[in-house]
């Protein structure tokens, strides 16, 4: 749930709000948002996603299920990498 929630805020709702008040221009492009569900079964795949999407949502479970050879890959693809389990009860 809150992985569409998030590719729809980066998709449709949150910039096209801005679009509409005149903060991001009309002509802006919109960024590549792939949701990440599965581990990819070749490392070339996961390369491709990553290289094709300007935003990557998938969950902690699924990060900590790749084996190192994926996380290495990540890590040299991607510039930044944002974990939010703030939505979890700490008891």
């Amino acid at each position: 749930m809150i992985r569409r929630g998030v590719k729809w805020g980066f998709r449709s709702g949150v910039l096209c709000i801005l679009q509409s008040i005149g903060v991001i221009k009309d002509t802006a492009l919109r960024p590549t948002v792939t949701t990440l569900r599965t581990t990819p079964k070749e490392i070339s795949e996961l390369q491709k996603i990553l290289n094709r999407s300007n935003i990557v949502v998938t969950t902690m479970s699924l990060l900590q299920r790749f084996s190192d050879y994926y996380l290495t890959a990540i890590s040299e693809i991607c510039d930044t990498l944002i974990v939010d389990e703030a939505h979890h009860e700490v008891k």
